[in-house]
């Protein structure tokens, strides 16, 4: 069973991370109806330009790919502790 404060933990990063979801939508609405726009459809367009079909998928994942790849070796060079800098002769 998990601990009370465990739990209160776990909810608490959930909802930080969807009220920055939230907040992040709510500003991309706010530029866009400042472009003179409809934010539902920009919103819309921009889902069917990523996911509308099975081309659009690959794309969306080929263009994904480099930045995944990025971060994965980010990440095992900070877990080992190294910082590199991308320098000739490092």
């Amino acid at each position: 069973m998990r601990s009370r404060r465990a739990t209160l933990a776990r909810i608490g990063g959930i909802s930080v991370g969807g009220s920055a979801v939230v907040l992040a939508l709510l500003i991309g609405a706010a530029m866009i109806l400042g472009l003179g726009a409809n934010p539902l459809e920009g919103y819309g367009e921009l889902l069917k330009g990523a996911f509308g079909g099975t081309e659009e998928l690959a794309e969306s994942a080929a263009k994904a790919m480099p930045l995944l790849f990025v971060g994965t070796g980010i990440c095992v060079a900070f877990r080992a502790k190294v910082i590199n800098i991308g320098g000739e002769g490092q």
